[in-house]
């Protein structure tokens, strides 16, 4: 698949990484899968189902949740503490200070001002700090820093007046009504949790009418207080509180990191646990009561947790201290990043998660780079290490450091991967060393100030060519290899801050310290072009700036630089809320577009003109403590002791964060680039994930609407239409109604949001419609128009392609069969014109066809009785003895030529030497004298598996099956594998799996002993049809059950079954099995014992698997007998001679350790050398595509204590095993 490298300047913005939340309170959606956090100014949306997150920017009042687009903006001139909509959704309650204020909420219908004010409630003589509605949305609760709670109403109704709850000796977190609406919890920070009940007032009488006065039939109804309860937690204090109502589940957080789960009224202690180091800033529950999420503001981490299973459901924190550098990996979707925290993260631009930390080093992060391979990311950091890391097992496999202890400030990897450099800080050295070894091989000298920056030339010429910037007014060309410089040193007028190569190596460009971008080539050392960028990036002022934004340029400038995939233009980003993109390709280099990082006015720099009214005789009052947060005082206070904030002045005066970016950098891709900022890792992308769709679902798209527009041949609206409809007969209308030529342009005008909803449509078109190559056609324009989407989100897209996959396959299949069948005909009718001349005496030439089967097997045939034989040659001359129903044998042969369109598309798919093999065709006859065709059909890809599940254990703790087996089960849909061997199941385990897999999956085997594991083979129905199958114990008496042999503790088996591919009919035999863990002996008697029933079971033909859990290592006799022992079976192993092998792990069995049990990785260990996990076949002919040891893990935690082992082989051809 291609890529498209046409740089554009329209970026939307779609991840914010590295930050998850900053402040505020958590809300769950309605349906209880979605998290809303606040991100500075941006709301972060995380779908815990789909595990990804999204963004809405701005400062959004009304938002259209579902397309991220801010709806109306509304200003209540008051810092909002608390804002509730009611549970029937008309009215809004919103905090204003001291008092609060109800508004009507918006309805579905367009209006000009959809908020409308209702009334105002005033009474609390501090700010109100929450809001909780009835459950009828007739009455709320406000809670305020004045230790009271009032009960207020919507409506005025006669005799009743506001209602006030005091008692509480500190301030008053959170107030909730009960279920029934007849009970109110309230708790305070000091930990106090009071229950109040009425006397028995009746309620309000029940009316429909919003405005209309509701008599109160009983009058005087008094609250009190019927429970008092107190949280003992030493040393801590209640932060924040939620309450569901319907669990009547009481959530608490508190100051020291630590959470409580209680049941009410009761206040019974169901958990308490310490998840934080420091304070728990906001916690909430979602819909169903069983997810709870927990943020922390000083720590910047966000923790969904479901409390019945005690386990995480998302568990994200970002960096503590700002980002310094990134890296894209060579296919563009992970994103490595370092900051001042000392620590290494990766992230997953599609998802947006970060998925590993890496915690070795102990100062800040100031360089890091991927390896050209994608298998490793390298580091550097002030701690005067270089640190490599394994991205397949998630470690340090490699520590590169210098004689003298120094601090590195730069990193620079060459293209394949085997060269290291790294700048320092002093003594202005640069270090290169050889990766594959880890020893120090050169020091380049020359710069006399420390160096700021390296970047190696991409270029594969015979030069290795490093560029170095410092902060001595120059950059130097090295040639690595010949350890001297390539050219002389480019003078500059300033210091230098960045260096980068052009992709072509021809020119490389450098930032300095003045605000410039200096262009150069490499060749000569000429300057070819400038860039006066001072002015690009000015703008925005500091609170304590004494001069305008226009006039404050002097620390302005650039301090990262990046070429586009191309190389026509360049990224820069530096010390200044913008980032410019230049295009200098054209003689004179011009800035294409600005992007603003923020517009969240909380920070430093972002605002051009700063407002008089906020200038005190003391400084600007952002700069001041004017109100410090009650919640937040002990903190506040505590930051004041000397050196308990970093780089912050201790007094009362606060230093706001400056919005700067320090990092830029183009993706491989080039559909994409990232900024490390003050804020976060911030992602824009063509590729967007929130897409504003004009067409909105309303009265207006009818199908009459939309036939309507087809008829004007607005083919593009039509089908945009049609997909918000999302009806199939419709949908198919407006697809068959566009013209061919026209296809290509509407597939481009397509939003990446439909793409899904459309592949599955052309799936299924493909398998019921007869317009084959107009179905075709669509696919490869989809495919061309938005194949760089596809790759990047194939895992979204993966079942759809499998659909579309499937539908190409069956056509391929019936296709080729009728193109042989039509073949085969002509053959026929061709030589029976030959028999019926030679019968005649109209011999022809003798050399005309003489290598065809037929002619020579009719030539053995002259001393059959002539009249017969004719009477038989024209009965076959009348009908197809193939197919002998079928006389349209010339529509068919005009079908068979379109597979040669056909087949270009199945090879997009299944590229490889053996999908284009051509065998040419053979008649047989059969016993009743007639001719019959062999079919003779390319190698067909099966998938295999084998996967020990690890029977279900209650001891298994943190890892037993309701932990893992959501994550074993969408493991193994995700590989669908076509056959697969399981060890170690129960039986309800396997029934759990069974039932939840997708497609149409069976499976087979009994139990080793009674209520013991199973051996059990699950198989594909859409792909095989079990023919046979059965089950055998290993040990002298393989017939009967539950019997141990051969000084094994457990009953060992073998489960087999016979299949047959549908696609060609191949027939083969899948053999599963577990030799014991203990006996020696018993594992090589079993070996045997296998080869042996294969051997007088079936013919030395037949295809054979055996998978399983073999439980010994690859160098012991069990293995040698299996593949190399002269007297054993000789199987291959998939892993062994797969084209393609994924996993370098040293055992399949880790223990649930994971990675973490897989050693350090040594030149001269052969690391599969430990797997007891084994894919074995025969014939050795079959081609093994790939073999993978899938070790994925979810938050550290694995399906299995083994690995599962998957394979793709082709199975082989019709030609090589006899149908």
């Amino acid at each position: 698949m291609k890529f498209s490298y046409e740089v554009e300047t329209h970026y939307p913005f779609i991840h914010l990484c590295g930050t998850v939340y900053t402040q505020g309170n958590l809300v769950f959606t309605p349906d209880g899968n979605s998290l809303l956090s606040p991100v500075g100014n941006r709301i972060t949306v995380f779908d815990l189902i789909k595990y990804h997150d999204s963004y809405i920017d701005g400062h959004s009042l009304l938002v259209n949740l579902k397309k991220g687009i801010v709806l109306y903006r509304f200003n209540f001139k008051a810092p909002v503490r608390a804002l509730r909509f009611s549970p029937d959704n008309r009215f809004l309650a919103v905090s204003h200070g001291t008092k609060v204020q109800l508004w009507k909420a918006p309805g579905l219908k367009r209006e000009f001002a959809p908020f409308v004010h209702h009334r105002t409630y005033g009474g609390h003589h501090g700010d109100v700090l929450s809001i909780e509605w009835s459950p009828d949305s007739k009455f709320f609760l406000s809670s305020a820093k004045d230790l009271s709670v009032r009960l207020w109403s919507v409506q005025p109704y006669p005799n009743f007046t506001p209602y006030t709850l005091v008692g509480h000796r500190d301030v008053v977190v959170g107030a909730f009504f009960s279920a029934d609406g007849q009970t109110i919890y309230t708790v305070a920070r000091d930990g106090g949790a009071y229950l109040w009940e009425h006397d028995g007032g009746v309620a309000p009488v029940e009316n429909d009418q919003e405005d209309a006065i509701i008599p109160v039939v009983a009058r005087g109804v008094k609250w009190s207080t019927k429970h008092k309860h107190v949280f003992k937690m030493e040393y801590a204090k209640v932060d924040c509180v939620t309450f569901h109502a319907d669990t009547e589940l009481l959530v608490v957080g508190f100051g020291n990191g630590t959470f409580g789960l209680y049941s009410l009224p009761h206040f019974q202690d169901i958990h308490t646990l310490s998840v934080s180091q420091h304070r728990i800033s906001a916690v909430a529950i979602n819909s169903s009561g069983e997810w709870l999420a927990m943020a922390s503001q000083h720590l910047g981490q966000l923790l969904v947790w479901e409390w019945k299973s005690e386990t995480y459901v998302l568990k994200q924190q970002g960096h503590y201290f700002d980002l310094n550098v990134l890296a894209y990996s060579p296919d563009g979707r992970l994103l490595a990043t370092g900051a001042d925290d000392a620590k290494l993260k990766l992230w997953d631009t599609t998802s947006g998660f970060c998925y590993v930390t890496f915690h070795e080093h102990v100062a800040p992060v100031t360089g890091v780079a991927f390896t050209a391979n994608g298998q490793a990311v390298v580091s550097c950091s002030l701690d005067g290490t270089v640190r490599a890391f394994d991205l397949n097992r998630y470690k340090n496999f490699r520590t590169l450091t210098t004689p003298n202890p120094v601090q590195f400030l730069c990193l620079a990897l060459d293209t394949s991967g085997q060269l290291v450099c790294a700048g320092t800080l002093d003594p202005f050295h640069i270090y290169v060393w050889s990766m594959q070894t880890g020893r120090l091989t050169d020091v380049l000298s020359g710069h006399t100030a420390p160096i700021t920056s390296l970047a190696f030339s991409p270029s594969t010429t015979e030069e290795l060519l490093l560029a170095s910037g410092s902060w001595d007014h120059t950059v130097r060309v090295w040639n690595v290899y010949q350890n001297k410089p390539f050219i002389e040193p480019l003078a500059h007028s300033s210091d230098v801050l960045a260096v980068a190569f052009r992709p072509d190596g021809k020119q490389v460009c450098s930032a300095t310290l003045n605000g410039h971008l200096n262009l150069w080539t490499v060749a000569d050392g000429e300057l070819v072009g400038e860039i006066d960028g001072q002015k690009d990036v000015a703008g925005g002022r500091h609170s304590s700036d004494a001069m305008s934004a226009a006039n404050n340029t002097r620390s302005k400038h650039f301090t990262s630089v990046c070429y586009s995939a191309e190389g026509t233009c360049i990224l820069a980003g530096g010390q200044s809320k913008y980032i410019c993109i230049y295009q200098v390709s054209t003689k004179t280099p011009m800035l294409l577009k600005k992007f603003q990082l923020s517009q969240n006015r909380s920070l430093e720099g972002v605002l051009d003109r700063l407002h008089s009214g906020e200038m005190t005789e003391a400084g600007a009052k952002s700069q001041l403590n004017l109100d410090l947060d009650p919640l937040s005082a002990s903190t506040a206070v505590d930051n004041q002791l000397v050196g308990a904030k970093r780089a912050v002045d201790p007094g009362a005066r606060r230093q706001g964060m400056e919005v700067l970016s320090k990092a830029v950098l183009f993706s491989p891709t080039g559909r994409s680039w990232a900024a490390a900022t003050t804020e976060g890792l911030l992602i824009y992308s063509l590729d967007e994930t929130l897409v504003f769709d004009p067409f909105e679902l309303d009265e207006d798209i009818t199908p009459d609407t939309i036939k309507r527009t087809l008829a004007r041949q607005e083919f593009t609206k039509g089908l945009l239409m049609a997909l918000h409809l999302n009806e199939e007969l419709l949908l198919r209308l407006c697809l068959e109604s566009v013209p061919v030529d026209s296809i290509p342009l509407v597939a481009q005008a397509l939003t990446d949001t439909y793409l899904k909803r459309l592949m599955a449509l052309l799936a299924k078109g493909l398998s019921i419609s007869p317009h084959l190559e107009y179905y075709l056609t669509w696919t490869l324009a989809i495919l061309n128009a938005h194949g760089p989407i596809i790759d990047a989100h194939s895992v979204e897209f993966l079942s759809t392609l499998r659909a579309l996959q499937k539908s190409l396959v069956i056509h391929f299949n019936d296709l080729s069969r009728v193109c042989n069948d039509n073949q085969y005909t002509l053959d026929y009718l061709r030589n029976l014109s030959q028999l019926k001349l030679k019968h005649e005496g109209k011999c022809p030439d003798t050399n005309t066809h003489a290598t065809t089967p037929l002619r020579k097997r009719a030539t053995t045939r002259k001393s059959v009785v002539m009249d017969p034989f004719q009477s038989r040659l024209q009965q076959r001359a009348l009908r197809n003895p193939y197919k002998p129903h079928a006389d349209n044998t010339s529509v068919r042969v005009k079908m068979g030529l379109g597979v040669l369109f056909f087949v270009g598309i199945v090879m997009f798919f299944n590229s490889g030497p053996a999908s284009g093999t051509v065998v040419a065709p053979k008649l047989r006859q059969d016993g009743g004298g007639r001719y019959a065709a062999l079919a003779v059909l390319p190698p067909t890809p099966i998938s295999v598996m084998t996967f020990n599940v690890r029977f279900a254990s209650a001891n298994d703790g943190w890892n037993s099956w309701d932990h893992r087996k959501e994550h074993l089960i969408d493991l193994i849909n995700r590989y669908k594998p076509s056959v697969m061997g399981t060890q170690e199941g129960l039986k309800d385990q396997l029934a759990e799996i069974h039932a939840n897999l997708h497609g149409n999956y069976e499976r087979f085997g009994v139990e080793r002993e009674a209520n013991g594991e199973f051996e059990q083979i699950f198989y594909d129905t859409d792909v095989v049809t079990k023919l046979d199958g059965g089950n055998y114990w290993l040990s002298d008496n393989p017939e009967v059950p539950g019997v141990t042999a051969w000084d094994a503790p457990c009953v060992r088996m073998v489960t087999w079954c016979k299949f047959e591919l549908k696609a060609t009919r191949q027939q083969f035999v899948f053999i599963n099995t577990q030799f014991d863990h203990r006996s020696e002996l018993s594992r090589v008697n079993s070996a045997k014992l296998i080869w042996r029933r294969i051997q007088d079971t079936w013919q030395p033909d037949m295809p054979v698997f055996v998978v399983g859990d073999f439980n010994t290592y690859r160098h012991t006799s069990v293995y040698s007998y299996l593949t190399t022992d002269a007297a054993g079976p000789r199987f291959a192993e998939a892993w062994k001679t797969a084209d393609k092998t994924i996993g370098d792990v040293s055992y399949t069995y880790h223990g649930w350790a994971g990675v973490d049990n897989d050693g350090e990785k040594a030149a001269d260990v052969v690391r599969a050398a430990n797997h007891i996990d084994w894919i074995l076949y025969r014939p050795t002919t079959m081609k093994v595509l790939s073999t993978q040891v899938v070790t994925e893990s979810r938050n550290g935690r694995y399906p299995s204590d083994h690995y599962p082992i998957h394979a793709n082989i082709l199975f082989p051809s019709t030609k090589d095993v006899p149908v």
